[in-house]
């Protein structure tokens, strides 16, 4: 590099000036020639793009007027479906339909309960007839008993008053034949024997009659006595009889009771069904309805997005075709621009290019010696530390011989030498680094002198040419000007991008229809909600009430069985009672009998003494 002369630099520079020149000029010539024929063909193609904006302009209007037809045409086809939406439904035609079907709903249950009724009034008319015949044969059976016994005891004591009657008679016959020999007979010591047969005869008779009497009195006694046992035991047959039919008429008039509660409970649950019927068809017609509207809201959100986009789209259309004319003007500009600036562009940059190459090579004659400076500095201690090691090596081979001689350690001497050898060849790198700084630093000073210099000429160069400065001044306004529409007509199509008047008013009603129909949809929820609970619990209550009055039912049918029982048990102790009073009064009746007759009897014998 430190071969190259400054006179081939020169003559290189020369030549390059020369050619830079040449071809400056011929594309000055190339240049106007398009500039001429470009303005020409810049206001043909301005006149075509702002023709299409035009139309453009013509179909964006119609588009709207025709996006405005059809959204007043939704809102007509939403006002005409709600209308015959409420036509169609009515809460207050729809509860009394279910009114009116509740017959025709609850009839197969009405049925089933009906049957059950009738079921139920079958067995306990069965029963009654069953509980009648029962009981008449039952009375009649008591009947007849009690006629019988009766009739039995009455000829008990008609045998007793004939037997006494016979037994007086044949006594009487017995002493007939003494009476007429008393009558005969004079002798006293013969009526005192026949007054002693006599009356012998007469007090065997009486005691015949005493011992018929008391027979008979002990029969009647166990007649009476078996007939109130048997009076008992009947009367008690007869109660049990009555209470087993009174209990079976109770059951089936409980039966009864929970069958007419099961009916009147399925017409209550039918109620309750049509209740939340209603508060269920009153959500449902709310949902229904807002669904309805949101079906057309959301067909006319669709247009209008639809014919948003379509108006984005045109939108953007206008500005590519605005972008187009903006093109066709700054491209317009720029091709003037190039031309002028290219005379003065070509001068100033091929002299500045050639100054920079002119600094490449002073840079290149300056590295060039740098090197060989570095290089020069290089070989001197490079052979220095190498002729070192090989005088530390011999030194180190030494050690074989010396071993030879005695047994002394070698290590730590050798250890010394390279340490020594170290520290020199370390201080002997310091030195060399030390050249290539001061060697560094005084080319990089000269490069900086030389860089400064250049940029000094470089410098003059473009204060001087105030051709450039105009052309970069006049450059500078037009791209101003180009900058400024570009950003105006951005400006302009990115708030007409975002601002769409009428189609925002739709959209904001849509969203504040969806608002309404939210808020209302979750008010009638609501609403719905509660009027579930409410009826949920008023159901709960009722069958709540409902099993309460079952329970009760039952209790009051346990109540009554407990005090039909009872009742038994009191008639059952009462005839227990009664009977043993009657058994006490036979017995005693025996007793003050059996008394008399004794006392009958001694009052009949003492007559005849």
């Amino acid at each position: 590099m430190s071969e190259i002369s400054l006179e081939i630099l020169s003559k290189d520079l020369v030549e390059n000036m020369k050619k830079a020149e040449s071809k400056r000029m011929a594309f000055f010539d190339e240049a106007f020639t398009k500039l001429k024929r470009g303005n020409k063909e810049a206001v043909d193609a301005m006149r075509q793009i702002e023709k299409s904006f035009q139309e453009e302009l013509k179909l964006e209007k119609t588009a709207f007027n025709d996006l405005q037809a059809k959204v007043k045409e939704i809102e007509n086809n939403l006002k005409i479906g709600l209308d015959a939406y409420y036509n169609q439904y009515n809460v207050d035609g729809e509860a009394k339909k279910l009114q009116d079907s509740k017959d025709k709903g609850v009839q197969p249950k009405m049925m089933i309960y009906r049957k059950e009724t009738h079921d139920a009034n079958f067995k306990y008319d069965r029963i009654l007839k069953e509980e009648k015949d029962t009981l008449r044969e039952k009375q009649d059976n008591f009947d007849d008993f009690e006629k019988n016994a009766k009739a039995r005891i009455f000829d008990l004591e008609k045998r007793c008053r004939i037997e006494i009657n016979k037994e007086k008679a044949s006594s009487l016959a017995s002493y007939e034949d003494l009476q007429k020999k008393l009558l005969e007979t004079n002798n006293r010591k013969e009526i005192k024997d026949i007054n002693k047969q006599i009356q012998s005869i007469q007090k065997q008779g009486l005691k015949t009659e005493k011992e018929i009497k008391l027979n008979y009195q002990e029969l009647i006694k166990t007649e009476k006595l078996n007939y109130e046992e048997n009076k008992k035991n009947l009367l008690i047959d007869l109660l049990e009889t009555e209470t087993i039919y009174r209990l079976k008429k109770l059951e089936i008039e409980v039966e009864k009771k929970h069958i007419n509660q099961r009916l009147q409970i399925e017409l209550d649950k039918y109620d309750f069904g049509s209740k939340r019927a209603i508060n269920n068809l009153n959500h449902k017609m709310v949902a229904k309805k807002n669904s309805l509207v949101l079906s057309y809201k959301d067909e006319k959100k669709a247009l209008v997005e639809k014919e948003k986009e379509a108006q984005i789209e045109r939108i953007k259309y206008k500005q590519t075709i605005t972008n187009d004319l903006m093109t066709v003007q700054e491209n317009n500009y720029k091709a003037y621009i190039d031309t002028i600036n290219m005379g003065s562009k070509l001068t100033n940059d091929h002299y500045v290019n050639e100054l920079d190459k002119f600094t490449e090579y002073l840079h290149k004659v300056l590295a060039g010696m740098m090197e060989m400076l570095v290089e020069l500095h290089n070989e001197y201690f490079n052979n220095v530390i190498n002729l070192e090691y090989e005088n530390i090596n011999l030194l180190i081979n030494a050690k074989y011989n010396y071993e030879t001689l005695n047994k002394m350690p070698y290590e730590n001497f050798l250890v010394e030498l390279d340490n020594l050898y170290n520290s020199f060849k370390e201080e002997a790198n310091n030195s060399l680094n030390k050249h290539r700084c001061e060697i560094e630093e005084m080319i990089n000073d000269t490069n900086e002198y030389v860089n400064k210099m250049i940029e000094k000429l470089k410098k003059s160069l473009s204060e001087e040419n105030c051709v450039i400065n105009y052309h970069k001044a006049l450059e500078e306004k037009l791209n101003s000007f180009i900058s400024s529409t570009k950003t105006f007509e951005s400006d302009a199509y990115d708030k007409e991008l975002v601002t769409f008047p009428f189609i925002e008013g739709e959209l904001a009603d849509y969203d504040n229809t969806v608002k309404e129909m939210n808020k209302e949809n979750e008010e009638v929820s609501k609403k719905h909600e509660e009027l579930d609970k409410e009826l949920d619990a008023e159901i709960e209550k009722y069958h709540q009430e409902k099993d309460a009055e079952s329970a009760n039912f039952d209790k009051e049918h346990e109540d009554e069985i407990a005090a039909i029982n009872q009742e038994k048990k009191d008639k059952i102790l009462e005839f227990e009672n009664k009977y043993n009073e009657e058994v006490n009064n036979i017995k005693q009746e025996k007793e003050k009998m059996d008394l008399e007759i004794e006392a009958s009897y001694n009052e009949a014998i003492k007559l005849l003494k």
